[in-house]
């Protein structure tokens, strides 16, 4: 240990792991005692130290972990070259040691470690016989212990980057709602709804602070055509605007004079029409809200006119209506319903709506998916109407056709998801007590298109 300075350039202080991530490491193990005399300089170009006796001089084994998987393996002398033999100690240690790393079952064989392997031992890791079901062959998606990518249909790997892998841009929240991406800024504002806050995420340096608190409890979030703030609030029972000075305008509180609900999450219309939920979910206790009785007596989905500030109701069939999006041509308005969450036999899914030619109503709609894995909450549109939905084991992909295509495994029940970045081509996912992303090989609608 004293007498190796460097690996590749690494510096390694001690031989233990040292990764930052659950099953991430590097370990150091010596193999055994090296015959031949110390003299000279191997190809390594480790001079020898004649002082040292033989018996003290060993090959060194050094081996890195990704997800309790072993990646890669070098091997390196400390006084004297690593001898012919080198690649055959190497491919002995293509499976991890029980006593080494902690016993974990990844979800993906990783790139790093199909190059680790002997030839013919590569060769059938990368076969599709013989690929994990839960991803590409050979092709690592993440390093994040309960995350990856499950390809259900081929169309889904085309949406999907190899070499991508989720990462947690930040942990710490009780209930994350409500992601949007801010282009101008390159920042992404979403909602902490228990802590009474809204936070921050800066794209150039990864930094994350408080944009609001107290926020009124507020959940889903929105920019209109000119970039405004568009925002549902369940302590104050109101959808709201936050101006470029900072001002915030009460867009709407109440419908036929009685107060909404908790208003859950929204979406603008380019033609600054905002179409929004209302379920109760602010009212049913303290925690997201204030506890307090329904003057509505329902659950419905309401349009808000940009031009006479009217509010109109365009859906009323919902136990519990939630997330929603338009298609790219915003002919079509998914709706989810999340009745299940208080009713075992309850609805759980996306219904789909046309939307009519003025703009302002919607036909009575048919379902368009049913979540498999708890419930669909918010979701987003790409550009080529494929639907990214959160779900209780992660983020579900459905085609147009209402096919479950593929999935975003996150170990946190997932909340809402967004595009965003410079290209929209990050999606943004809340989960429960953290902000998630991952680069995807498709882009987003704009929200000021």
């Amino acid at each position: 240990r004293r007498n190796v300075a460097k690996i590749a350039d690494l510096k390694i202080n001690r031989a233990v792991d040292i990764g930052l991530q659950r099953g991430t490491g590097i370990t150091i193990d010596v193999e055994k005692a090296d015959p031949r005399p110390l003299t000279g300089k191997g190809p390594d170009n480790i001079s020898a130290n004649p002082r040292r006796a033989a018996s003290d001089d060993h090959s060194l084994v050094g081996k890195a972990w990704i997800m309790g998987k072993l990646s890669h393996v070098f091997i390196f002398r400390c006084c004297c070259s690593i001898g012919a033999d080198a690649m055959a100690r190497s491919s002995r240690w293509h499976l991890a040691p029980s006593s080494v790393m902690p016993s974990q079952t990844p979800h993906h064989k990783t790139a790093l470690s199909t190059l680790a392997l002997p030839l013919a031992e590569r060769r059938r890791t990368l076969s599709r016989k013989d690929s994990h079901r839960r991803g590409r062959q050979g092709i690592m998606f993440g390093v994040i212990e309960g995350t990856g990518i499950e390809i259900i249909k081929p169309e889904f790997a085309d949406r999907t980057l190899g070499h991508a892998h989720v990462e947690r841009l930040w942990t710490g929240g009780r209930w994350c709602e409500g992601p949007a991406w801010f282009a101008a800024g390159r920042y992404l504002v979403w909602s902490d709804i228990p802590n009474d806050r809204m936070m921050r995420f800066d794209d150039t340096d990864s930094s994350v602070s408080v944009f609001r608190q107290p926020a009124q409890n507020s959940n889903g979030n929105s920019l209109d055509r000119s970039g405004r703030l568009v925002t549902c609030e369940h302590l104050t029972r109101r959808v709201t605007r936050t101006d470029h000075d900072g001002s915030v305008t009460v867009l709407a509180d109440r419908v036929d004079g009685r107060r909404f609900n908790s208003p859950n999450d929204l979406v603008v219309r380019s033609d600054g029409s905002v179409w929004f939920t209302d379920p109760p979910y602010g009212i049913l206790m303290d925690y997201e809200g204030r506890r307090a009785d329904s003057e509505i007596g329902a659950c419905h989905v309401y349009r808000w006119d940009p031009k006479t500030c009217e509010v109109t109701t365009v859906a009323t069939t919902y136990v519990k209506p939630n997330g929603l999006a338009f298609s790219p041509d915003e002919t079509i308005l998914y709706i989810a319903d999340t009745g299940r969450s208080h009713d075992p036999d309850g609805p759980a899914h996306i219904c789909r709506h046309i939307v009519s030619d003025d703009g302002r109503t919607l036909d009575h709609g048919e379902v368009f998916a049913t979540c498999t894995s708890g419930l669909f909450d918010g979701f987003r549109l790409d550009r080529d109407g494929y639907l990214w939905s959160s779900a209780g084991d992660g983020v579900h992909c459905l085609n147009p056709a209402g096919e479950l295509v593929g999935k975003i495994h996150i170990p946190e029940t997932v909340a809402n998801v967004c595009f965003g970045g410079p290209k929209l081509n990050r999606l943004f996912i809340t989960a429960t007590t953290s902000l998630y992303a991952v680069f995807v090989n498709t882009n987003g609608l704009s929200p000021t298109r």
